[in-house]
């Protein structure tokens, strides 16, 4: 009988293996992170982060001042009526998703920052209401539950006029407040000031994965986290309505399944090459022992 060789199988599964493993590095350098802008009128913008150009991507269709994104790539944001939405970030359409209740003589008025820690917790900012007492200025932090609604009183700022949150990589906080750059602590809500920005603005604030700090209004800047000082990247948007929030979707790695995938692929290679080493010593044998041996006529 005649002996069937496995290496061009074998060669191909290695081959296979070596091929999608080098595609799939190729493919996961090529997804690069997403800036996104959203105006005053609803309108979503993706932000070339190079240049501070923009393409429109479609409309929430409602007045936004906050927009803040979480680990999975969603996009949310949290209107002046307590309303937290979900934003398309491919059509910038808003789907509906709670109601948020704050605790009494608690809330805040109008988000005007949204922003999400690594651990996708999230934190609003927004001048509160003292029950009792006439319509009251100091901005306070609240951290909100998105399946419950429910929202938690941190602590006030002690500033007023705070205009965005952010959340560097390392789960520091930081927010713009009249005209300054500061630094929130998440546990009592207390701001200490960084430095005054340079120029001084009113902008939106978001950290990109590898600690860039970027801030809009009309113009994408670039703040140093440490002094405020602004470097500007490029006009973003030309005229009215302004810039009210920025956020970024991180990079999405190529799932585990797949990888795992082409190791077994490659790690197939060899049992086939013994199954090919053994079923050919097996036929040696076998003919050794007379199995095979030609008959005389």
């Amino acid at each position: 009988m005649r002996n069937f060789s496995l290496r061009p199988l074998a060669g191909l599964f290695l081959a296979f293996s070596l091929t999608f493993l080098t595609f799939s590095a190729a493919l996961a350098a090529t997804i690069s992170e997403r800036l996104f802008a959203i105006r005053a009128n609803g309108d979503l913008l993706q932000v070339d982060h190079e240049t501070g150009g923009s393409i429109l991507l479609g409309s929430a269709g409602f007045f936004v001042n906050n927009l803040a994104s979480n680990s999975r790539g969603e996009l949310y944001t949290l209107t002046g009526l307590e309303e937290l939405y979900r934003i398309d970030p491919d059509t910038g359409q808003a789907s509906f998703v709670n109601r948020v209740t704050f605790p009494l003589g608690q809330g805040i008025i109008a988000a005007t920052g949204l922003a999400f820690d690594s651990m996708d917790n999230m934190y609003a900012v927004g001048p509160t209401v003292t029950v009792g007492s006439p319509l009251s200025r100091p901005d306070a932090l609240v951290k909100i539950d998105i399946e419950s609604g429910q929202a938690t009183h941190v602590g006030s700022l002690g500033l007023s006029r705070v205009i965005d949150l952010a959340f560097d990589p390392n789960d520091n906080l930081f927010c713009v407040a009249a005209g300054g750059l500061c630094s929130v602590d998440t546990e009592t809500g207390s701001a200490e000031r960084i430095g005054t920005l340079q120029p001084p603005q009113g902008l939106a604030l978001e950290f990109s994965s590898d600690g860039t700090l970027f801030a809009a209004m009309f113009d994408l800047v670039t703040l140093d986290p440490s002094t405020g000082v602004a470097t500007t990247v490029g006009n973003l948007v030309s005229d009215s309505p302004s810039v009210r929030g920025l956020a970024t979707t991180t990079p999405v790695p190529l799932p585990a399944a797949l990888t795992l995938f082409a190791v077994a692929l490659a790690s197939f290679a060899p049992w086939l090459h013994r199954k090919r080493t053994t079923g050919h010593r097996d036929s040696s044998t076998q003919i050794a022992g007379g199995w095979g041996r030609p008959t005389a006529s």
